[in-house]
């Protein structure tokens, strides 16, 4: 006796999960090896440790919100965790930066966050405000929607709040190497460099304002017209149903024995990509709802075959399968 599981809607939720941790693994090792590179090693530790924090924070308040965790959400969680450390960047290398300078460690903590409140702050407001139109869109769609939004919002709040308040208290206990830390040699050469291509670029601010302008137009105009729009875009299917009818008056064993006949083929055709075959007698709709006719069925002559793939690691895609069986 074998048997399968089919049809496990969790799948998704666990994807986005994986997903989620999987982005988050490696905007860590990412975040770590520029500020590792850039800024003293405490300050890369502490910016890292706002990413947790702030999770943290949004799966808590979630629940006061009306926000439970799922597909939709964890879409928000995906969407947010490149942004959650911009803050905490900035706001970290402006105390480092302060500290060189030669203040102490509690006046470079606030010297350093005065200084990039404002910009900080008006960074997150506009990146709050950019999702912010995504609560106003209506019907289904703007109650499946709205958890992203929500979930970013709470999120890019919370990484304020962290950029503010935790990280200077922070990085004012730490060990930032103060006025005896040095650039690196790299940091040195870059910055030179900087110099002096922003000072080729300002003395020809008119013609890199008329290169930038053109590439604009460029794309606005040439390429975005020729850039499809899908609002929802169709993902690949787990599975492809064939509907059976044979003539009216069929009797239902008849139909039954060639749906069974069916069954038996479809392994053989599709191979590894298939995990099992179901069939229902009776009716042929495919709707996810069960309707009365769907559970008793009200068609001697109609039946519905499932053919149901694997979730991942297939060789064809479910419309690939359908022209291949066609």
């Amino acid at each position: 006796v074998h048997y399968a599981l089919v049809d496990d809607e969790s799948f998704e939720t666990r994807n986005r999960l994986e997903l989620m941790a999987n982005n988050g693994m490696i905007g860590v090792v990412l975040v770590a090896i520029v500020l590792f590179g850039f800024l003293t090693p405490a300050a890369g530790i502490w910016v890292m440790v706002q990413i947790p924090l702030v999770f943290l924070g949004v799966l808590a308040l979630m629940p006061h919100v009306g926000i439970t965790v799922n597909i939709i959400s964890l879409a928000g969680f995906v969407v947010v965790l490149g942004m959650l450390v911009d803050n905490a960047v900035v706001v970290a290398e402006r105390i480092t930066v302060k500290r060189q300078e030669g203040l102490d460690r509690i006046g470079a903590a606030v010297e350093g966050t005065s200084e990039v409140a404002r910009p900080v702050t008006a960074a997150a407001v506009t990146t709050v405000l950019a999702f912010l139109p995504m609560w106003a869109i209506g019907g289904l769609p703007g109650k499946v929607a709205w958890n992203i939004p929500s979930v970013v919002v709470l999120a890019l709040m919370f990484a304020l709040f962290g950029a503010f308040f935790i990280l200077p208290s922070h990085l004012s206990g730490a060990r930032t190497g103060g006025k005896t830390a040095k650039k690196r040699t790299f940091m040195v050469e870059l910055e030179a460099r900087y110099r002096g291509m922003l000072g080729v670029v300002l003395h020809h601010r008119a013609l890199v304002l008329g290169v930038a302008l053109a590439v604009f137009l460029g794309i606005m105009l040439g390429l975005a017209p020729r850039a499809g729009f899908v609002m929802f875009p169709q993902d690949d299917s787990n599975a492809l149903y064939l509907k059976v009818t044979t003539p009216l008056g069929t009797p239902l064993e008849q139909t039954e024995a060639v749906v069974a006949s069916l069954e038996r083929q479809l392994p053989e055709l599709i191979g590894n990509d298939l995990v099992a075959v179901t069939a229902r007698v009776g009716h042929n709709q495919t709707a996810q709802r069960f309707t009365p006719e769907r559970e008793r069925g009200a068609a001697e002559n109609q039946a519905l075959i499932s053919a149901l793939f694997r979730d991942v690691g297939r060789e064809r895609t479910s419309a690939e399968w359908i022209q291949e069986l066609e």
